[in-house]
């Protein structure tokens, strides 16, 4: 088997890609719940449109601790009282920051699922913020940024973001920085809670063995006294990289591996093109074995284990890259090699099979992104929290059908060296 062929298996029968309708509440918090008979899980996801973006610029990583925070003691169940009536119920809570998006999710069995939620609506609405534990958690968050800086991939991944994007909010980590943590007071962050989470805007997905009309009458009930609306925040649009056409070295003394890092502009998901960039990314390098970067590094050369390339998007922009660990002394020519490898695609194109291929590869992974609970609630979510069609993954499978070629070789035409910052930590 070369590196682009695929074994041959059955056809797997997979899900249609749902159109979104939300519900709107009477506090502003919009509710799109689907019905899945049979599921061991519910999965309830709460989703914000702010993130570690409204940050303020003296304190970064302050909304990372509160919204770690707002489980750990409320008005109802005091310090630790809250995770023990999570663990009882068996639920598992989860919370996620990124940079204009943050969500809590939780997960629960069919007949937990009404506890769940009352917890939900008990840790937005009346979080205490514990002196003790705000200073335990803020003591962790430390230690994970420490530990960040004795790791060559996070390094890579950090002095990136920091050469590429500056101080745009997009390029700073959520959990905040070294030098803020210390200088955060709790009250701080009690008051970030008062300004951002309120139901205005946010969403909750609702996924499982129940009916949506019955998840609204008991959303309705439990967030009833959950008033507000966020204050307006503006970004600032995301333009040129601003150490692109650089190359960027590290010193990492005695490392075995180079940590390489390519990054150029991309964009957010309702640009238009957005479907020919998901095939491009796929032939480039979205997957390790079958990617032309796979292909060159990995097979034909032996350099590396694996690479791969990404896309991430965000509301106001994003970016693409590509990152692997490689062999000790091929850190610069494996550099050069991918942006060979982006320039080869960008001339030429992609073949006709392998154009098919990926065209269908990328189809079924994103109807696959449907199948669990868990999955589907964050795809739910997604379109209203970017302020998508409600009709946008059905859109998006259809344009990716219909990549051709030609799309294929403009979306690669931005990967010209001055335009990318590369960066390896190590050689």
């Amino acid at each position: 088997m070369t590196p682009l062929e695929l074994p041959a298996r059955e056809a797997i029968p997979l899900p249609a890609p749902p159109t979104v309708r939300a519900r709107p509440t009477s506090n502003g918090l919009r509710i799109v719940a689907a019905s899945r008979p049979g599921a061991a899980q519910m999965v309830l996801r709460l989703a914000f449109p702010w993130g570690a973006a409204v940050d303020p610029p003296d304190a970064l990583g302050a909304v990372h601790l509160m919204l770690r925070l707002l489980s750990e003691g409320t008005a109802r169940y005091p310090d630790e009282a809250f995770l023990g009536a999570v663990d009882d119920a068996g639920l598992a809570w989860h919370t996620r920051l990124g940079h204009d998006t943050a969500v809590i999710d939780v997960v629960a069995l069919p007949e937990t699922w009404s506890v769940a939620l009352e917890l939900l609506a008990e840790a937005v609405q009346r979080p205490t913020f514990p002196q003790e534990a705000f200073e335990r958690l803020r003591t962790e968050v430390t230690e994970e940024l420490r530990a960040r800086a004795d790791d060559p991939a996070h390094v890579a991944d950090d002095r990136l973001a920091e050469a590429a994007l500056g101080a745009h909010p997009y390029g700073r980590l959520p959990q905040g920085r070294l030098d803020h943590l210390p200088r955060i007071p709790r009250d701080l962050v009690a008051a970030l809670h008062g300004r951002w989470v309120r139901p205005a805007g946010a969403v909750l997905a609702v996924v499982g063995a129940i009916e949506p009309d019955e998840v609204g009458v008991a959303v309705e009930r439990a967030f009833a006294s959950w008033k507000g609306t966020p204050p307006p925040w503006r970004l600032p649009p995301l333009r040129r990289l601003r150490a692109a056409g650089r190359h960027l070295r590290v010193p990492w003394p005695g490392a075995a591996q180079a940590e390489i890092r390519l990054l150029r502009r991309g964009w957010a998901y309702g640009r238009p093109g957005w479907a020919a960039t998901v095939v491009a990314n796929h032939i480039f390098g979205g997957s390790t074995i079958t990617g032309r970067l796979g292909a060159r590094l990995r097979e034909e050369l032996g350099w590396t284990y694996g690479i791969r390339s990404y896309l991430q998007a965000w509301r106001l922009g994003g970016v693409w890259g590509v990152e692997a660990a490689v062999e000790g002394g091929r850190g610069s020519a494996a550099l050069a090699e991918a942006l060979d490898q982006a320039a080869r695609l960008a001339a030429a194109g992609p073949s006709d099979d392998e154009l098919e291929q990926a065209r269908e590869a990328v189809v079924v992974g994103l109807l696959r992104g449907f199948e669990t609970p868990a999955q589907l609630a964050g795809r739910l979510a997604m379109p209203l929290l970017h302020g998508l069609p409600a009709d946008w993954w059905r859109r998006l499978v259809r344009r990716v059908r219909r990549v051709d070629a030609a799309a294929v070789r403009r979306a690669m035409a931005g990967w010209h060296p001055d335009r990318v910052v590369r960066l390896q930590v190590g050689e």
